[in-house]
């Protein structure tokens, strides 16, 4: 039995437990992301512009379908001896591309509620991923033509939608914080710890709760302190700017800015007014400010950039 099969398989299997302990666990995570960029080009063999040459060197497909199912680990996910007709793989297919979206995990929620998003985003890789080994078995024993631009919609779409979320590689440098906490989500659902909300720490709350206030756009508190040092960071890259230049050269050096602590900290300082906040709290609003930066928070500022 394969781990995601463990976690989300039918329950009347859940009786044939597996003896993975954390480190094997992990690994298998890791392998599986580390693998899926491989998959990926794989698949392009039989994508919509070349499905019709695979179909034309069988041998060669048959390699590629070999090698793409290879990459899937039998520990991580298993269909063993299950039978599915093509037909059947067809309507999993379907249903899967039909009900594609909800991979979201908002981090505005409590640490209870992102875990729940994760386990139901990791069912869903692990739905499909059984499609996929279903349908890369059928492929080698029959191949057509639209059973294998499904399964390359499967693999090149639809799964990394769900593998994108996972990979460090895929956030910018403000996402850093976005991916740790996906990160911590994930791991501690692969090994089966459930997250309470008495793990959150007091930074975790302030920042979600700062953030939450600064995109709800209303000048409260912390939206306040917010648009102000936005404000004072583009007076620093010297908007407005009237050339194109100006305006990415002006872009870049707020960029640089608001991975700056040090000038994020002047600048919550200066303008924190009556809002009573402690250093560590200070600290914890340079987090805030930068995820809300991150999510596009202050776009409907930026009519400053330019005149």
């Amino acid at each position: 039995m394969g781990l995601l099969n463990h976690l989300f398989g039918n329950r009347t299997d859940l009786a044939r437990e597996i003896n993975f302990d954390a480190q094997k666990r992990l690994s298998l995570w890791s392998e599986h992301l580390a693998n899926y960029p491989k998959r990926e080009a794989l698949a392009k063999f039989f994508s919509y512009a070349n499905v019709d040459n695979a179909l034309n060197n069988l041998a060669k497909l048959d390699d590629v379908l070999a090698e793409i199912g290879s990459l899937v680990s039998n520990d991580l996910v298993s269909i063993g001896d299950e039978e599915k007709t093509q037909d059947e793989i067809l309507q999993d297919i379907e249903r899967i591309i039909t009900s594609r979206g909800g991979y979201a995990v908002s981090h505005l929620t409590s640490i209870v509620a992102r875990q729940a998003a994760i386990f139901n985003i990791l069912k869903k890789l692990y739905q499909l991923l059984k499609v996929e080994l279903h349908a890369i078995r059928a492929a080698r024993k029959n191949p057509n033509r639209t059973f294998l631009l499904n399964l390359f919609k499967l693999i090149f779409h639809e799964e990394a939608s769900i593998n994108n979320m996972f990979m460090e590689e895929c956030y910018s440098k403000y996402g850093k914080a976005t991916w740790e906490d996906l990160d911590r989500l994930i791991k501690a659902t692969i090994l089966e710890e459930k997250l309470t909300e008495d793990m959150q720490s007091a930074e975790e709350t302030f920042v979600r709760m700062a953030v939450k206030e600064i995109g709800s756009g209303t000048r409260r508190n912390y939206r306040r302190l917010a648009e102000d040092v936005y404000y004072d960071l583009l007076e620093i890259i010297g908007t407005p700017f009237r050339t194109p230049e100006d305006f990415d050269r002006g872009l870049k050096e707020l960029e640089r800015l608001v991975l700056d602590d040090n000038t994020l900290r002047k600048l919550i300082l200066k303008n924190k007014r009556k809002l009573k906040l402690t250093d560590e709290q200070v600290e914890w609003m340079i987090k805030a400010f930068r995820k809300s930066y991150e999510s596009g928070h202050f776009e409907e500022l930026d009519a400053e950039f330019g005149t």
